[in-house]
C-alpha cells in the first residue's frame, strides 16, 4: 500500500555544531512526523537564505525508513525554517524506501545518494535539478531499481521509459538496473555513456551501441553478467576503468580501430572472453586489463601498442602463444603471470623493461632475452617449470631476486663481468656456465661454488708500447697458457728516461706490475707519460702570484707578480724586475720574489702668520703603516681650530695608508667680550679693557673692520 509520509517540522536531535559562534552551520538533525524520520544537515545560516540538505541516516537508523518517501520542501530547527536543496552522499543509503519524490527546491544529488536501496523502484526528478552526480551515479546496488521519472520541465535531464539522460540526449546517465528487458539500444542521439550508467543490469542479455557514442565511462557496463557480445563502433575512442568487468557470459568483444584509451581493468574476471585484438593506437594495455580471462586463447596486439600494463594478462590460463609486435617497450609487473599453458612468446629486442614476477608460473620452453634489457626483476622466470635453459647476454648488469625459483635450469652467462646477483639463484636447481677466466669473479661476487662451472679457451695476447723505445714490457709465454682460468702477470718497466714515466695500460687500469685474467684476446698498450711537476705560487699578506699549477716537464709557462695594497713588487729571486716571467718547467719549483712597502705622500699645509705643524717644509714620503703624530702650534693671540678633514684631535695620530694632503687651520683669540648685553638700537660703540668694538646686530667688529668671534 502507498504511504506519503508527509514530515512536521519537529527538531530531535542536534548532532553537531561546526561553529563556536551564532551559526548553525554544519548542525545535523533528524525530521519527521513521529513515526519516520530523515537526517539533515544546514548548509547556509543566513537570515535570507536559511538552506539544509538531506544528510546520511546512521547504520541502525536506516531501516527504519521504508515505503514511498516525499522529501519536504522545508524543514523547521531552532525556530527557523530551512529550505531543502541538495541531497547527499549517500543520504538514503541502504533504506528500504520503495520510491522517491524529490521537492522542487533541490538542485543537488550527491554520489551514491541511494546506494544500496534494495526497494527503490522508481525516483521523481523535479524541474529544479541540475546537478546529478555521474562519477558513480546515484542508485548503485539498487538491483530492483526500474523508473527514474523526470519532470518536463527540467532543462538538464529528462527520462525515456525510466532511463535517466540529459536533456539533449547525448549522454546516457542511467540505465536502471531492475529492468526486465533483456535488450536495448542506445538511442544514436548518444555520443557518451556516463560512468555506471548500466551498473550490473542484471537482465540485459544484448546491447547495441551506436555509432555515435565515442567514450564509454568507468564501470558502464560492469557486471552486467548475461551480456555475451560487445560491438565497439568506430566511434569509440575512450573506454573507461572497469567498463566491463565482471561480465561473467561475455565471449567475444570487438573493439573499435579508432580506440585511444582503455582505462584500468576493462574486461577483468570476463571468464567467458575467448579472443581480443587491441588496435594500434592503444598506447599501453592498462593495469588489469584482462585479469581472470581464463577462456582467452587468441589475442592480437597491432603494432603500436608500446606498454603491457601491470598484470594485463594475469592468470589467463588458456592463452598459447603470444607475438608481440615491434613497438612493445615495457612489460609491466606480473603482466603474464599465472598463464600455465603459454609456451611460446616473441619478445622484440626493443622492450627495455620486464616487470618483477613478469612470467611468474608460465608454461615457457624457451625466451630470448632482448638486447634493451638491463637488469631481470625478482621472480621473473619463477615457477617457470618448462623453461630448462636460457641464455643471459651482455647486456644484463643485475638479475633479480629469486629471478628463476622452482626452475631446473642450465644458464649460460656470456658476460665476464658477473652481474649484480640480489640472491637471484635460490628455491630451484642450476647449473650456470661462465665465460673462461672469470669464474673467480663470479665466486667472488656471487658466492656460488656449487652452481659455477668454467670451459678451458685460448687465447691471444699483443702488448706493446705507446712510445718506441721508451721502456721494456713483461709477460708470460702466452704458448705455455692454456687454461682459460689462468692469472698472467704484466709489466712495464716504470723508469724516469728522459723524464717519462708510465702511466696507465690504455684500457684504463694503472697497476703496474698487473694481475690479469686470460679469458680472452688481450690487446694493451703502455702508456708513457711525461713527468709532471708542481709550481707552487706564493701567498703573503705583501703579496701573490699567479700561474701556478701542475705541468709538464719542458713546459713553458708565464707567472705573475701581484702586490697587495700598500705594497710594491721589487723584484724576483733571480733579480728580475718585471712583474711577469716566464718558466721552462724541469721540477718542482717554489716561486721567491721581495715585496717592499709603498711609499705615500704627506703634504701638510698651514699659515704661518698663525701658527705651525711639527711636519713641515713640503712633501713627506712615509712607508705604508707608518705612524705619526702631528701637533699645531698657535701663535700668540691665535688658538688652533680644526684640520682641513674636520678632525680637531690637537695633537693627532696618523697611520699612513694612503697619500694625505692636510691642513691646519688657527683662529684669532678674542678677549673680554663675552656676557655683553646692549639694549637700544644698532649700530652700537662700545669700550671693553680699552679695545673699541662695533656691534651690528649678531656681529661684534673692531675698528679695522674685523670680526670678533
Amino acid at each position: 500500500m502507498k504511504r506519503t509520509i508527509i514530515f512536521i517540522a519537529s527538531t530531535l536531535l542536534a548532532i553537531t555544531h561546526l561553529f563556536a559562534d551564532s551559526s548553525l552551520v554544519g548542525t545535523t538533525f533528524n525530521a519527521g512526523n513521529g513515526e519516520y524520520y530523515m537526517r539533515y544537515i544546514i548548509t547556509s545560516d543566513e537570515v535570507d537564505n536559511r538552506t539544509a540538505a538531506l544528510y546520511k541516516l546512521p547504520p541502525n537508523d536506516r531501516r527504519q525508513l521504508s515505503g514511498d518517501v516525499t522529501i519536504p520542501e522545508s524543514v523547521e530547527y531552532s525556530d527557523n525554517t530551512y529550505t531543502v536543496t541538495s541531497i547527499q552522499r549517500e543520504a538514503l543509503m541502504q533504506t528500504l524506501v520503495t520510491s522517491v519524490t524529490i521537492p522542487s527546491t533541490v538542485t543537488t544529488i550527491e554520489p551514491d545518494a541511494f546506494w544500496g536501496c534494495s526497494q527503490l523502484v522508481s525516483v521523481y526528478v523535479p524541474s529544479s535539478v541540475v546537478s546529478i552526480d555521474t562519477i558513480v551515479g546515484i542508485v548503485n546496488a539498487c538491483y530492483n531499481f526500474q523508473a527514474f521519472i523526470v519532470d518536463p520541465n527540467n532543462q538538464k535531464y529528462c527520462s525515456e521509459d525510466g532511463i535517466l539522460f540529459d536533456k539533449t540526449k547525448t549522454t546516457i546517465v542511467t540505465y536502471p538496473a531492475g529492468k526486465t528487458q533483456s535488450t536495448y539500444s542506445i538511442p544514436n542521439t548518444v555520443t557518451q555513456i556516463a560512468n555506471s550508467a548500466f551498473y550490473k543490469s542484471k537482465n540485459l542479455e544484448s546491447i547495441t551501441i551506436p555509432n555515435s557514442v565515442e567514450k564509454i565511462g568507468k564501470y558502464a557496463f560492469n557486471g552486467c553478467s548475461k551480456i555475451s557480445s560487445i560491438f565497439l563502433p568506430n566511434s569509440v575512442i575512450s573506454l573507461g576503468d572497469g567498463a566491463f568487468e565482471y561480465c561473467d557470459s561475455l565471449t567475444t568483444v570487438t573493439i573499435s580501430d579508432n580506440l585511444e584509451y582503455m582505462g584500468a581493468y576493462p574486461f577483468a574476471y570476463c571468464e567467458k572472453l575467448e579472443s581480443i585484438s587491441i588496435p594500434s593506437k592503444i598506447v599501453e594495455i592498462p593495469l588489469d586489463c584482462f585479469r581472470f580471462c581464463h577462456s582467452l586463447s587468441s589475442i592480437t596486439i597491432s603494432e603500436g601498442v608500446k606498454k603491457i600494463g601491470e598484470r594485463a594478462f594475469d592468470a589467463c590460463s588458456r592463452l598459447t602463444t603470444i607475438d608481440l609486435p615491434n613497438s612493445i617497450d615495457t612489460i609491466r609487473t606480473e603482466a603474464f603471470k599465472d598463464c600455465y599453458s603459454l609456451s611460446s612468446i616473441t619478445i622484440p629486442d626493443g622492450v627495455s623493461y620486464i616487470g618483477a614476477s613478469a612470467f611468474w608460473g608460465c608454461g615457457i620452453k624457451s625466451f630470448d632475452i632482448p638486447t634493451n634489457l638491463l637488469k631481470i626483476e625478482e621472480r621473473t622466470f619463477g615457477e617457470c617449470r618448462k623453461l630448462d635453459s636460457i641464455t643471459i647476454p651482455e647486456n644484463i648488469t643485475n638479475i633479480g631476486y629469486e629471478a628463476f625459483r622452482g626452475c631446473d635450469i642450465t644458464i649460460a652467462m656470456l658476460s665476464s663481468l658477473p652481474p649484480e646477483n640480489e640472491t637471484a639463484f635460490l628455491g630451484g636447481n642450476y647449473t650456470i656456465y661462465v665465460p673462461c677466466g672469470s669464474l673467480d669473479a663470479y665466486l667472488q661476487k656471487w658466492g656460488c661454488e656449487d652452481l659455477l662451472r668454467y670451459r678451458p679457451t685460448p687465447y691471444s695476447l699483443d702488448l706493446t708500447c705507446n712510445l718506441e723505445n721508451l721502456g721494456l714490457l713483461y709477460y708470460p709465454n702466452v704458448e705455455e697458457l692454456t687454461e682459460c682460468d689462468s692469472i698472467i702477470e704484466i709489466a712495464a718497466e716504470n723508469s724516469d728516461y728522459n723524464y717519462h714515466h708510465f702511466a696507465r695500460w690504455s684500457d684504463g687500469n694503472t697497476d703496474n706490475p698487473r694481475q690479469i685474467p686470460f679469458n680472452d684476446n688481450i690487446q694493451l698498450t703502455a702508456i708513457y707519460e711525461l713527468d709532471t711537476f708542481l709550481i707552487h705560487d706564493y701567498i703573503g699578506e705583501d703579496g701573490y702570484t699567479t700561474g701556478g699549477g701542475y705541468y709538464k716537464y719542458g713546459e713553458e709557462i708565464t707567472v705573475t707578480a701581484c702586490p697587495n695594497y700598500g705594497y710594491d713588487f721589487y723584484c724576483w729571486d733571480i733579480g728580475t724586475t718585471e712583474l711577469t716571467r716566464s718558466i721552462i718547467v724541469e721540477g718542482e719549483m717554489y716561486l721567491n720574489l721581495l715585496f717592499v712597502k709603498h711609499k705615500f705622500k704627506l703634504n701638510i699645509t698651514f699659515d704661518d702668520t698663525k701658527g705651525w705643524v711639527n711636519y713641515y717644509g713640503g712633501e713627506f714620503l712615509l712607508e705604508y703603516l707608518t705612524e705619526i703624530q702631528l701637533e699645531a702650534t698657535p701663535h700668540e693671540t691665535y688658538e688652533f681650530d680644526r684640520w682641513s678633514d674636520g678632525n680637531t684631535d690637537n695633537p693627532r695620530t696618523m697611520i699612513i695608508d694612503r697619500d694625505i694632503e692636510l691642513t691646519a687651520y688657527f683662529r684669532e683669540v678674542s678677549e673680554g667680550i663675552e656676557d655683553i648685553h646692549i639694549e637700544g638700537n644698532f649700530p652700537q660703540k662700545i669700550v671693553v679693557d680699552g679695545q673699541i668694538y662695533i656691534l651690528r646686530g649678531d656681529k661684534t667688529y673692531t675698528v679695522t673692520g674685523q670680526e670678533v668671534k
